[in-house]
């Protein structure tokens, strides 16, 4: 109380309350908005959340970009994987020199940074 007047500030103690909106400035920096209020704790650290969802959204992260079995801020990768020799089915020729093949979509990992594939003849 200063001067017989009671301040207006509303006590947010440790804060602990997700972010209202966070977003980006188009470049190398993210900011989150957050109710007005006086933060504070014991360990002169308030916090609030930041939901993985709007911070993925705001970093751009995509897991068609990314192999499953990785994620990152609650998103998961979707392209497949496939060890050699699980991917590809002959389907016909041209009568000459080259052969016609079914590939799966997904990523084909090899030693070497060379994959190869096994023919398996389809009847």
């Amino acid at each position: 109380m200063i001067f017989g007047k009671r301040g207006e500030i509303e006590d947010k103690g440790d804060g602990n309350l997700s972010a209202l909106n966070i977003g980006t400035n188009g470049g190398d920096s993210v900011f989150a908005n957050f109710p007005n209020g006086y933060y504070h704790n014991a360990s002169g650290r308030p916090y609030i959340w930041l939901r993985w969802t709007d911070l993925a959204r705001v970093l751009g992260l995509d897991g068609s970009k990314w192999l499953q079995g990785y994620s990152a801020a609650g998103v998961n990768g979707t392209i497949p994987s496939y060890q050699n020799g699980q991917t590809t089915d002959l389907i016909g020729t041209n009568g000459c020199d080259s052969i016609h093949c079914w590939v799966k979509s997904g990523y084909h990992p090899g030693e070497n940074g060379h994959a190869h594939m096994w023919l398996h003849g389809t009847n």
